[in-house]
């Protein structure tokens, strides 16, 4: 994606008004573009259908402490209330 489009992840992620201890979901996390712009303290909750976009996405060096889940964005798994904050980056354009 950044072959084509480059876009800065940190005035999204900066959007959100993250505070350590909060926990954002970060749908259609795919490769990790924009797990490098999460700050410290954060626990961020990456979901994607692609385990091996995922692996992508593990060798980005990131302050935020992060999970890896497989999932379906139209079927998530989570009880209410699970996240302060919800992010996605390009998933309608890819999708």
């Amino acid at each position: 994606m950044k072959r084509y489009w480059h876009i800065e992840r940190e005035p999204l992620i900066a959007s959100l008004q993250l505070e350590p201890g909060q926990t954002v979901l970060d749908a259609a996390v795919g490769t990790g573009l924009n797990l490098p712009a999460y700050p410290e303290g954060v626990s961020v909750v990456g979901v994607d259908l692609s385990e091996k976009m995922m692996d992508e996405a593990r060798k980005k060096r990131v302050s935020a402490d992060i999970i890896f889940k497989v999932s379906d964005l139209c079927n998530l798994d989570f009880p209410d209330n699970s996240f302060d904050a919800a992010a996605s980056g390009f998933t309608f354009c890819v999708i």
